[in-house]
């Protein structure tokens, strides 16, 4: 995983080039496109497909690394340098996929007492200006925007969940937009020394 460039406003993020080596990343593509786990989820500001990596779902054995013990250490101690704060010890491991005419509005991932951080990276088959799908990275709720991603293959962003982290995806107008999903806890400020 490679950090290309890091930025502390409107809220703290980090893009990611090269994630997996190239041939794992078709690997995993081609492992989402036939996968039958995918579950439709829509609210009132987004809609996608989803699943959550679980006991009960077996990757290929080359794709096994994703959730080994040693590669989630390496993740962690990797945004823990790079945002000068400890993660806690859950992670968590979803896919989202989207098709065209799908969105997901502003917002910022905010939960209080949940999550600290989230790795989030694309994966498609090329992906072009005129299929939409851009990340927008906001400065507020009004729709000021910050920065547009295009959501190029095996590259991505790490940001720090703040009330602050306003970012949306413009909708899908063509293609099939996979995404991979690391959700980290905080740290338990309250635990026993």
């Amino acid at each position: 995983m490679l950090i290309s460039s890091t930025h502390s406003f409107p809220f703290e993020y980090s893009l990611i080039q090269d994630f997996i080596n190239y041939e794992h990343s078709l690997s995993l593509l081609d492992w989402l496109e036939k996968v039958p786990f995918w579950k439709l989820k829509s609210t009132g500001f987004y809609s996608q497909w989803e699943f959550r990596l679980d006991n009960n779902i077996i990757l290929p054995d080359n794709l096994k690394f994703l959730t080994h013990v040693g590669f989630l250490n390496g993740l962690k101690t990797k945004l823990e340098k790079e945002f000068r704060a400890p993660l806690g010890k859950e992670i968590y491991i979803k896919f989202h996929k989207m098709v065209p005419f799908q969105e997901i509005k502003i917002h910022n991932d905010y939960l209080p007492e949940e999550t600290a951080f989230r790795l989030v990276i694309q994966f498609n088959r090329g992906w072009t200006i005129e299929q939409g799908g851009y990340l927008i990275i906001h400065n507020n709720y009004e729709g000021e925007i910050n920065r547009v991603l295009l959501p190029l293959h095996n590259t991505g962003i790490a940001f720090k969940i703040s009330n602050s982290s306003l970012h949306s995806v413009s909708p899908i107008l063509g293609g099939e937009r996979y995404t991979l999903v690391y959700i980290f806890s905080q740290e338990n400020e309250n635990k026993d020394n």
